[in-house]
């Protein structure tokens, strides 16, 4: 089976997808969802690069935010701006970045093995009631697939080459995926630390996230269980969910290299 695979960020540098491009507005945004309130996740934020909204990503404490270490691959620190503080871009508090810092078992390969990243920023977070860190799903806690459901946000464009939407996006009651399902789903792809979200076989709704929401978080029971990273064109599929890296498997390294332990 002839499939197409997208990363998930989108910068200033073409899309990187497998098998064939992006063609007659495909679809590359958060697929069929709603837009958030105000205040509903003061966890998130949005990563620019050279004024461009580019990935997602949340907020761990006062300094470092959590993402995809393909959102910062090869790119310098400079260009990256971090957005905190409203669904809105346009009313967002602007933060530099001070420092990239990628797994390093991360591998910039079709499946995208380990695709956890952080970014350290400057001036740090000011927490209120718009601005709170993210809680994580405990090392070593696996996430129910038969039974769990999730939500993912993000900033993603309306479709491939479109201006970047200004308010951020949500979709709830995705299904979380069990381990073989996840495996199942895909001719390669998913490891043992990732975990899937999206419509089942058999649904006739497509929602799903797709480019431009990557580092962005899949929550179940209001933690953190999953960082974007990779999906099939197009995306929101029925069969064929969205791959997250698998927090559970990373808790210890987010917190030793974040400064929460």
């Amino acid at each position: 089976m002839h499939q197409k695979f997208i990363f998930l960020c989108v910068s200033t540098l073409v899309p990187i997808i497998f098998g064939a491009s992006i063609e007659n507005g495909a679809s590359s945004r958060i697929v069929g969802g709603s837009n958030s309130s105000p205040g509903e996740f003061p966890y998130m934020v949005a990563i620019l690069f050279k004024n461009r909204t580019m990935c997602g990503g949340t907020i761990l404490n006062e300094n470092y935010i959590l993402t995809a270490a393909h959102c910062m691959h090869n790119l310098e620190m400079q260009y990256f701006e971090i957005l905190s503080g409203s669904n809105l871009l346009s009313e967002s508090t602007v933060h530099n970045v001070t420092e990239l810092k990628k797994h390093e078992e991360f591998i910039f390969q079709q499946n995208l093995p380990n695709d956890v990243g952080l970014m350290r920023v400057d001036p740090p977070f000011v927490f209120g009631s718009m601005v709170q860190p993210v809680s994580l799903i405990d090392q070593g806690i696996e996430t129910n697939g038969s039974t769990a459901f999730g939500v993912a946000v993000g900033w993603g464009m309306a479709y491939s080459g479109s201006s970047y939407p200004n308010e951020q996006k949500k979709v709830e009651q995705l299904d979380v995926y069990t381990d073989q399902e996840c495996i199942d789903a895909y001719i390669f792809g998913p490891t043992e630390r990732s975990i899937c979200a999206g419509m089942s076989i058999g649904s006739s709704s497509e929602v799903g996230i797709c480019g431009g929401d990557a580092g962005g978080p899949l929550i179940v029971d209001g933690l953190q269980v999953g960082i974007i990273s990779w999906a099939r064109v197009p995306c929101g599929e029925p069969g064929f969910p969205a791959v997250f890296a698998e927090v559970s498997y990373y808790t210890d390294w987010i917190k030793l290299n974040s400064g929460m332990v």
